[in-house]
């Protein structure tokens, strides 16, 4: 009987490691799927802050290639008298106007 009795403590003694080994094993396992998690969670944040950073440096570029090309417009609207833009009667004779467009080319 006492070898039975040791056999059965053994047993006992055996199968309780086995648990605290599958324990171990599964709280392992528990941890490296919350880290794994934590990755993923990050990885997300972290594109979701470079897509935010890609949006506002498209805008602006967008915004200056805009003005850009505001500033490079010509003007020439019907509503325009580039008689009074240059400070000239408008019965001026060519040369006249052509001398007056220097002067102020020179000035600019």
């Amino acid at each position: 009987m006492n070898s039975k009795g040791n056999s059965k403590t053994k047993d006992k003694k055996l199968k309780d490691k086995q648990k605290e080994n599958t324990n171990a094993d599964d709280s392992i396992k528990e941890e490296a799927f919350k880290y794994m998690e934590e990755i993923k969670n990050k990885k997300f944040e972290f594109g979701i802050v470079i897509g935010i950073i890609l949006m506002i440096l498209g805008s602006v570029y967008f915004q200056y290639k805009y003005e850009k090309k505001l500033r490079m417009s010509t003007g020439d609207d019907d509503d325009t008298n580039h008689y009074d833009v240059l400070g000239v009667d408008p019965s001026i004779d060519i040369k006249e106007l052509k001398k007056k467009y220097k002067e102020l080319a020179k000035v600019w």
